[in-house]
């Protein structure tokens, strides 16, 4: 058997139980790659990219309404976005129970099981669509808005396997 195989054969049989404890840092990180990896945010972005130049350039002196409109458009997915995006990271986090406690991760064959409280539930690989990550989070996308996030603080010490694992089950890169 070849070795490629034989580590496939191992890592298969192997089940890897991550401690989950979410902070805001992960739930923004999220919100900010979901945002500005979308169309609607790169659009977002350019508009203030442009904005920002026009007002760089005096376009709008002498008109209070045009400067107003161009310092606004300019903020708004550069600086305004990414604070309503914090503050809703940390509403998030206070509000919702599961975020309150550790949740427990089991990667296994058979999907990824999430116990939070007394509920568990396992999503199947077939069903996690895409995988991204960020600096501080790995993003298991269920549908085109809904993630599982496995915080990357989570996983120190078994990130090969984790790696190894996401690779070989999770379709979407």
């Amino acid at each position: 058997m070849e070795q490629k195989e034989m580590e496939t054969k191992e890592m298969k049989s192997k089940e890897i139980t991550l401690h989950v404890n979410m902070n805001t840092k992960e739930l923004f990180s999220f919100m900010m790659y979901h945002t500005y990896s979308s169309l609607y945010g790169l659009g977002g972005l350019a508009i203030s990219i442009i904005s920002f130049i026009l007002l760089l350039m005096g376009y709008g002196k002498g008109d209070d309404s045009k400067l107003i409109i161009l310092i606004i458009a300019a903020l708004l997915f550069t600086v305004i976005n990414p604070i309503i995006l914090l503050v809703k990271a940390k509403g998030q986090k206070t509000s919702n129970p599961v975020y309150q406690n550790e949740m427990l991760y089991v990667l296994s064959d058979q999907g990824i099981t999430v116990h939070a409280g007394n509920a568990q539930e396992t999503v199947q690989w077939n069903k996690i669509q895409k995988w991204k990550k960020t600096k501080v989070v790995h993003m298991l996308y269920t549908t085109k808005i809904n993630a599982i996030l496995i915080p990357t603080a989570s996983i120190k010490g078994q990130e090969l396997e984790v790696e190894d694992c996401l690779k070989a089950h999770v379709r979407g890169k």
